[in-house]
């Protein structure tokens, strides 16, 4: 599976495997299927990502996914019921076709198209000037000097 993958994919899945805490206390098979189900979802989620902060975001929900499979009953259905819970804009990965990727990891870090207003709206009332700029340094910044400071200035 390895032959094919992105970098950050392949970080993604490491990340997974290498993770022994996530199928603790389970059966071999239990485990074998969140593990498998597990990378098969990274694999998908990150697919279009380029963004290494999106992809982590996607492992970490992957693992509380697992984690949380692990504590209930260990069965794949309940992990993707955490993780559409954990990633709510999850698309279906079998009604996107090949050539219509869309990429899941924009929706995780940006909210659904739908919740963003394609155009911002108008200020109801008129604001203000700004206000001119604060100073770096107050007025009487020498008041603010420690006298340690003071002290090595004066002994040149």
């Amino acid at each position: 599976m390895s032959r094919n993958l992105t970098p950050l994919q392949q970080l993604v899945v490491e990340a997974l495997q290498e993770d022994e805490r996530l199928t603790a206390g389970l059966s071999d098979d239990q485990a074998t299927q969140l593990l498998r189900w597990a990378t098969t979802r990274a694999v998908a989620l990150t697919v279009t990502t380029a963004d290494e902060a999106t992809a982590e975001t996607i492992a970490q929900a992957l693992r509380q996914a697992v984690r949380a499979a692990a504590r209930a009953d260990g069965t794949v259905a309940t992990a993707e019921r955490a993780l559409t819970t954990l990633l709510p804009t999850l698309p279906e990965t079998s009604e996107t076709a090949p050539d219509q990727r869309v990429d899941p990891a924009a929706d995780v870090v940006l909210g659904s198209a739908t919740d963003r207003d394609p155009v911002p709206a108008p200020p109801d009332t008129i604001s203000s000037p700004p206000s001119p700029p604060v100073p770096a340094y107050p007025k009487r910044w020498l008041h603010a000097v420690p006298f340690s400071l003071l002290a090595h200035l004066g002994r040149r």
